[in-house]
């Protein structure tokens, strides 16, 4: 009687498309995937088709994944923290000689120098994206941007069988965007740019950052 529900059990009515012998098809799948492209479909691609990228939109991505790690790696390095360093209450006393505010200001921008600058950047950009004018026109070329990038072809047909490389296209699209704002917006970019700077300027002022001070020597060859 177990002999017969071991030789059921082994029978190849019991091993439709189940086991071992449908990991070879999935190993098969798998391996038609080609670098650079995404599957749509199931697992290991199974049952969709495969997206591959273009060479300048694999170069986009490659540009912004070298970009992303070497930010994070600088501030890793030269970003100091917010609470316990650049906002630490205790740090903040007024200036008694107008010798110490050169002192604070050389050391203290030195040493926050890339705290200063996200604060230089985020409140430039927080600007830009409350006016709606500016919004618009940022919304507007990201969409553009986006549906250059995603072009088949490396060449852009223009009117009159005119042709422009994608990467071409592309930097002229910023450098329109940018003289657009410049336009519009050029007012508001120079008045948060004001005091943001200002800012950078009475904080460095009066924070005394006494534990900074004997680190500021170390970091010429950070710089």
């Amino acid at each position: 009687m177990y002999r017969e529900q071991i030789s059921s059990l082994d029978s190849p009515a019991n091993n439709n498309n189940v086991g071992v012998s449908s990991f070879p098809r999935m190993d098969s799948a798998r391996s038609s995937l080609k670098p650079g492209s995404i599957s749509s479909g199931g697992v290991g691609g199974m049952g969709g088709r495969s997206v591959e990228y273009g060479p300048t939109v694999q170069q986009i991505l490659e540009t912004y994944e070298h970009l992303r790690n070497k930010a994070q790696s600088v501030a890793k390095r030269k970003l100091r923290s917010w609470e316990n360093d650049f906002f630490l209450l205790s740090s903040f006393q007024k200036v008694s000689q107008p010798k110490e505010i050169t002192d604070r200001l050389e050391r203290n921008i030195r040493y926050f120098l890339l705290n200063y600058i996200v604060i230089i950047f985020g409140m430039t950009l927080l600007s830009l994206i409350l006016n709606p004018v500016s919004l618009i026109i940022i919304i507007l070329a990201a969409f553009s941007s986006a549906f250059v990038a995603s072009r088949p072809t490396d060449v852009i047909i223009l009117t009159g069988d005119n042709s422009i490389s994608k990467k071409a296209a592309l930097y002229t699209m910023a450098a329109i965007t940018t003289l657009v704002i410049l336009t519009f917006s050029g007012t508001l970019l120079l008045t948060s740019l004001a005091i943001s700077i200002i800012l950078v300027i009475i904080h460095a002022s009066i924070h005394v950052g006494k534990q900074n001070y004997d680190q500021v020597a170390s970091l010429d060859s950070e710089v």
